[in-house]
């Protein structure tokens, strides 16, 4: 029966059964030079999948990242590493990415709001990256992170701790988690309810607060 004629409560079911195209890209890396007004920075960018897998090892979902750590750094392990999600919840890392603390952020008027297209990135002054390496996260469902089935998405999205380090396609972020101390490593949330939701699963050092 076409979905035009079924009842709306069969089709709606269909959709979740419907399996998406995942990306399933191998993260790509390059190498940049980012030149501040009072330093330079080079660094290395990565961006890719992390697949989230079930105990049948089938691909239940993908976490799409983007990576940024400083090169020539001496000591590997006395550098903290940020794991980055804006808030929501329901929101992709972009608004941190490129509106706050990431290498480069949009262009905005004077007056602080977004100027007419067409839109144009600039250098940024208050990146973080000269005093950690950044890791931006879209939560699934958000940004290019994909569940293969639409009823995945919520359990999904808050399954990210852990998938980091432990399957082989991520292996990139999980080695420099490998290589900090533990309380080198912090999540940031873009907003109140992000900040709550990582703090409530992964209490920050010292009672601290994202």
């Amino acid at each position: 029966m076409p979905d035009e004629e079924k009842p709306k409560s069969e089709a709606k079911a269909d959709d979740k059964d419907k399996k998406r195209k995942l990306l399933g890209i191998e993260p790509v890396e390059t190498h940049h030079e980012l030149s501040l007004m009072t330093r330079t920075l080079k660094y290395t960018a990565r961006a890719g999948v992390i697949p989230l897998k079930d105990e049948f090892d089938e691909t239940e979902a993908e976490v799409f990242f983007t990576a940024y750590t400083l090169e020539d750094v001496g000591d590997i392990s006395a550098r903290p590493l940020v794991f980055c999600f804006n808030g929501g919840p329901g929101s992709a890392s972009i608004w941190l990415h490129l509106g706050a603390i990431g290498p480069y952020r949009v262009r905005m008027a004077d007056e602080g709001w977004m100027p007419p297209p067409p839109y144009q990135i600039e250098p940024n002054e208050h990146t973080w990256l000269d005093v950690a390496d950044l890791v931006f996260v879209d939560p699934v469902g958000t940004g290019y992170s994909r569940a293969a089935k639409e009823d995945l998405v919520r359990p999904r999205e808050r399954e990210l701790d852990g998938h980091l380090s432990r399957h082989d396609d991520g292996r990139r972020v999980g080695e420099m988690r490998a290589s900090r101390a533990p309380l080198d490593e912090v999540p940031v949330g873009g907003n109140v309810g992000r900040g709550r939701d990582i703090e409530e699963r992964r209490p920050l050092p010292g009672n601290g607060r994202s």
